[in-house]
């Protein structure tokens, strides 16, 4: 019996021996599986952050041991902004609950995550934002404490389906891109898988190739203030108060690029912006506009199109349709040189002819002063950076005091295009106003018609300055924050909540000016309105650091003279954010000054058409505009149109009195520069083959001076006046043109054009608007009518300062779409 338990006993011992050898046996084999790679640390949460979701892990018989695989993600900028707008709906305060529960009690609401913040699982929290109690002392996270139980039953259900999660910043710039934009799940934008051993092991994270064009872009929606790119030298360097992004040399590799900063204060920055706002705002990026509800393909439609699509109410894609059969680029083709881009592009490519002549004049020169300006022209040019042009160098110089080279090369650009002004001008004084603020290419679009920009704000100023109200009552509200609607000091976000659209845009044809009436002071609201027993009627507001803008108009150096006074005070408001408040002061008086009050008369889409929208959840129907509204923006397309011959004039009086065309039907409507350019070429002697004469400041309604000896110059500016004459009013001489313009510019009852510089919207609005202001007094009408030219025409000088002093993206927009591509880290 004994020798049968000691069998036993061996037999169990040799049992338990073999099992701990079988085990230990396993163990060896799992840890030699599982560091048969060296790769996966470099895909871990710790290095990509949430994408480590989509890596990978399967054993490779071949090679006998762990295979890693990593996604290659599509950091195309669409691809980026959709996912982003996508899962910006799928987080903790976008559910309705979570809405329910914050609107019940008083002083919650949420912010973003902070490096000290402390989150536990009871916490409310979410991704990157957590919900705070703002009333208690110590503004303590909520927990679920505070919650009543069927709210914590909803809450725990929601912890059990999205569990708490670490944020912390994972080591990849590419990964740290999509943590600061809240993607938590990049599954839509993996392209496909590689291989981690194809990571260098001079680096620690996968690599993701990225356009500099998508990054730039991302980088304007981050946030970031300024990006250089030169695409030839492979460098890019994007920079902001919290981080950067630039190129760097690695060795062996070659250049990669490399996010450094602060994560999470970037994304308290961005996230304070609603996804829509800031998808729609970011166009502006590539130059694209919106008006109302449209977004202008590629980089122009023109006006004339738009005032049809918004007389006729057609929905978005309606207009996208009516682009596309008008030959329009769309978004993404590199055929992107729309309207404005060539009207920037010509202007520029005449100021620079015209300055190069000027320099081979001044070469012959014998005054020791002209030599001076010469060396010091060839000092600049050889030292500035590459894109500097002679028209960039000559810009402020003495060759702009010269009336008529300057009036020739605008008659030149005017012939060219068949227009009074530029577009970007004449589109500025009605398109959205974005509560978000990215980026804008003023370099390109802007910069070449920087001095005509110039005399039109010395003219208004000078001319008109007696019409405004210089409020210092609005600079204390801009100065104390007592303007609800507006941030005064933020950096991306403009706006709050109070008078926006769906889209986040503001304008007098498109929101509502009353709520922004109703969010001024007392104090202020009673200087806009002017209340004359039954007539009523607006003042024109202006801020007095924006009158010195008027007067000097160099927005750069205005900034700088802002930055300075608030360096030696305790005035805390950003140049950029004035500007956008300025615009929206004028927006509000022409919206009630249009529509004598803050209702309109009649809109331009039966009411139960946008109940049917509505009902439908389109966000179209939050861009009505008024039948009057409709009526001024086809008054400013005849402005700014030059006029067709007599033929073209009598065809659209007939489709008018044939009822083709209501009051606001638009003349040359569908036609393009290159349209008017085929039915009546320019003269090859007026526009071709000239001497390139330098484009100069002229005063408005004065008579050019033509120099001494130089009578090709006088001859050819004469044949130009003489063109101009037969086309405006046949047998019409030039002292009547001159004594005309003496006239307020825009203002000239004749209609004739006096100098290259008018632009009469007065007349315009009065024959095409179809506005009578509640009133049968013709003196009260015409009056009317003044103000609301000046107050357009500030709106779109004001705008086009706005623009100006956006971060500059032209490094952005001139990329083509199928730009370099570039390593990232």
């Amino acid at each position: 019996m004994a020798e049968s338990n000691s069998d036993y006993n061996v037999a169990f011992g040799a049992v338990i021996l073999a099992a701990a050898a079988f085990l230990v046996t396993f163990l060896q084999t799992m840890l030699q599986y599982v560091s048969s790679s060296n790769s996966r640390h470099k895909c871990s949460t710790a290095a990509i952050g949430r994408a480590h979701k989509l890596v990978n892990w399967h054993w490779s018989f071949t090679s006998w041991r762990l295979k890693v695989k990593y996604p290659l993600l599509d950091f195309n900028h669409v691809s980026v902004m959709r996912e982003f707008y996508r899962q910006s709906h799928q987080t903790l305060k976008s559910e309705p609950e979570m809405r329910t529960i914050i609107n019940k009690r008083k002083g919650w609401g949420w912010r973003s995550r902070q490096t000290g913040d402390r989150v536990g699982f009871w916490h409310i929290t979410d991704l990157m934002s957590v919900l705070v109690d703002y009333s208690s002392d110590s503004n303590e996270i909520v927990s679920w404490g505070k919650l009543t139980f069927k709210e914590k039953l909803w809450f725990l259900y929601y912890k059990s389906k999205h569990p708490l999660r670490t944020t912390r910043q994972p080591r990849a710039s590419w990964a740290q891109l999509l943590t600061i934009l809240r993607i938590d799940n990049a599954a839509t934008m993996s392209l496909e898988e590689a291989d981690a051993d194809t990571i260098p092991t001079s680096l620690d994270v996968p690599i993701q190739r990225i356009q500099l064009r998508d990054l730039g872009y991302l980088a304007f929606v981050l946030g970031f203030t300024t990006v250089v790119i030169d695409p030839s030298n492979r460098y890019f360097r994007a920079s902001s108060p919290f981080g950067t992004i630039s190129t760097e040399e690695v060795q062996i590799l070659g250049k990669l690029l490399r996010f450094d900063g602060d994560a999470l204060k970037i994304h308290q920055n961005t996230s304070r912006c609603d996804a829509f706002w800031l998808f729609r705002g970011s166009r502006l990026i590539f130059g694209q506009f919106t008006v109302g509800r449209y977004t202008l393909n590629g980089i122009f439609s023109p006006i004339d199109r738009l005032h049809y699509a918004i007389s006729s109410d057609l929905s978005s894609e309606e207009y996208d349709a009516l682009e596309v059969n008008h030959g329009v680029a769309p978004v993404g083709s590199d055929r992107r040189a729309g309207a404005i881009l060539q009207e920037s592009m010509h202007m520029r490519k005449l100021c620079d002819e015209s300055a190069k002549s000027f320099l081979e004049n001044l070469i012959s020169c014998k005054s020791e002063e002209d030599n001076d300006i010469l060396r010091r022209w060839k000092y600049q040019f050889r030292y500035s950076p590459s894109d500097t042009t002679l028209q960039d160098l000559l810009l402020q110089s003495q060759w702009t005091k010269d009336k008529d080279r300057v009036e020739l090369v605008i008659l030149k650009w005017q012939e060219e295009f068949q227009k009074r002004v530029p577009t970007v001008f004449a589109a500025a004084s009605f398109v959205n106003l974005h509560g978000v603020i990215c980026g804008y290419p003023a370099r390109s679009l802007l910069y070449p018609f920087s001095w005509w920009f110039e005399h039109r704000a010395k003219f208004v100023h000078d001319h008109h300055e007696s019409s405004f109200v210089v409020s210092k009552t609005a600079l204390q509200a801009v100065i104390h924050g007592k303007l609800s609607w507006a941030r005064e000091t933020s950096h991306l976000l403009m706006s709050t909540d109070v008078g926006k659209t769906l889209g986040g845009v503001y304008g007098w044809g498109v929101s509502s000016m009353e709520e922004l009436f109703l969010g001024c002071p007392i104090e202020l609201q009673q200087e806009f309105i002017i209340r004359d027993g039954d007539d009523v009627d607006v003042n024109i507001i202006l801020v007095p650091e924006t009158v010195d803008l008027l007067e000097s108009f160099h927005p750069n150096d205005w900034i700088g003279v802002i930055e300075a006074k608030q360096a030696a005070t305790r005035i805390r408001y950003r140049a950029l954010n004035l500007l956008w408040i300025q615009v929206l002061f004028l927006d509000i008086s022409i919206q009630f000054l249009i529509r004598s009050g803050w209702t309109p008369s009649r809109l331009v889409a039966p009411t139960e058409f946008r109940g049917q929208r509505a009902k439908m959840g389109n966000l179209d129907d939050d861009f009505i505009w008024s039948v009057d509204d409709a009526g001024v923006i086809g008054a400013i397309t005849q402005a700014w149109n030059l006029p067709s011959a007599d033929h073209d004039d009598d065809d659209a009086e007939k489709k008018r009195d044939s009822g083709q065309d209501q009051s606001s039907t638009v003349a040359g409507e569908g036609d393009s520069p290159t349209e008017h350019k085929q039915e009546q070429p320019p003269p090859e002697q007026a526009v071709q083959d000239k001497e390139k004469i330098p484009a100069v400041v002229v005063e408005e309604g004065t008579e050019p001076s033509i120099k001494d000896g130089d009578e090709k110059l006088k001859g050819e500016i004469h044949a130009f006046e003489r063109e101009f004459e037969a086309e405006a009013s046949p047998g019409e001489t030039s002292s009547a043109r001159t004594e005309a313009g003496k006239s307020t510019a825009g203002t000239s009852s004749s209609g004739t054009r006096t100098t290259p510089w008018e632009w009469d919207l007065v007349e315009s609005l009065e024959k095409h608007s179809g506005l009578t202001f509640g009133t049968n007094d013709m003196a009260k009408r015409r009056a009317k009518f003044r103000k609301l030219a000046l107050l357009l025409e500030l709106r779109a000088l004001f705008m086009i300062a706005f623009l100006w002093t956006h971060p500059d993206s032209t490094d952005v927009f001139v990329l083509e779409s199928a730009g370099i591509e570039m390593p990232m880290v």
